[in-house]
């Protein structure tokens, strides 16, 4: 209720700021009805933009919904190019009208991405049965 009663009046000074914070909420209900209010304020498109950089990937998520349904590709394009999370990087194929499923591409760069980061060390058992081979 205090989320409409914002929208209602987001003229006001602090409105917008709040309804935008409420997206990285701990709550699945309010981050829910927080991306229904979003897309009714296509004035807003700069902060759904700087929402792309934030830390929580259920933020990203939902900023790469938004500027999905106000039709903003080049910045969903610019932002799949360097997004990490593979739910987000689904959020912004779909956004973008790809499907839902990763590209899929060939054995190395499947190699590639299962060794990025810290991954590498949970596959390390499988080094010394390759090695035998």
């Amino acid at each position: 209720i205090a989320l409409e009663c914002l929208d209602k009046h987001c003229s006001e000074p602090g409105a917008k700021e709040a309804i935008l914070s409420a997206a990285g909420d701990s709550s699945k209900v309010i981050r829910e009805q927080v991306a229904r209010l979003l897309p009714s304020h296509p004035e807003w498109a700069q902060d759904y933009k700087n929402l792309l950089t934030a830390k929580k990937a259920a933020v990203r998520q939902m900023a790469a919904e938004t500027l999905g349904k106000l039709g903003e590709k080049a910045v969903l394009e610019a932002a799949l190019a360097v997004e990490k999370n593979a739910k987000v990087a689904d959020a912004i194929r779909t956004a973008l009208g790809a499907e839902n499923a990763a590209p899929v591409g060939s054995a190395a760069e499947l190699a590639v991405e299962l060794v990025k980061g810290n991954k590498l060390k949970k596959l390390s058992w499988l080094l010394p049965m390759a090695a035998n081979r």
